[in-house]
């Protein structure tokens, strides 16, 4: 029993330290409780009272998920893997910013395309319906 005791003291020393050269793995275990907790409130709200099975499937895939993924920020954390650690946490805000540039530069091309179209338009138009005020025809008949 004091093996045991010994042991476990040990593995939570070796437990705190890590946590505390891993901010990787706090700040995931943060937005995961305010994730949890979002999903608490948003999932009472869709599902009826009766399907309360529902409910907790998701739940518990939820928390599943968390501490598989908290675990693998701990072992990357404790085997000096910090950068590939940052990398991951990092990974899905990087497909944002990638995601809206993408959208952006769709949006933005669409609308310069429109924008030319439309200025054309208004150009064609504009020719079509002004006189032309540089031909004056001559009014000189030819004499005979």
């Amino acid at each position: 029993m004091i093996k045991f005791i010994f042991l476990y003291v040990k593995y939570m020393s070796d437990f705190t330290e890590n946590i505390g050269k891993c901010p990787q793995l706090v700040i995931y275990l943060t937005f995961s409780l305010m994730s949890i907790i979002a999903s608490l409130i948003t999932t009472n709200n869709m599902y009826n009272e009766s399907d309360v099975k529902g409910k907790d499937v998701n739940m518990f895939n939820h928390l599943v998920m968390t501490v598989l993924i908290a675990g693998l920020f701990y072992f990357l954390c404790a085997y000096d893997y910090g950068t590939l650690a940052w990398i991951l946490l990092l990974f899905p805000l990087i497909i944002l910013v990638l995601m809206f540039l993408f959208i952006y530069g769709v949006f933005s091309s669409i609308s310069k395309v429109n924008k030319n179209e439309k200025e054309t338009d208004k150009e064609r138009k504009r020719v079509n319906n002004e006189e032309f005020k540089g031909y004056q025809g001559k009014t000189t008949y030819a004499k005979f």
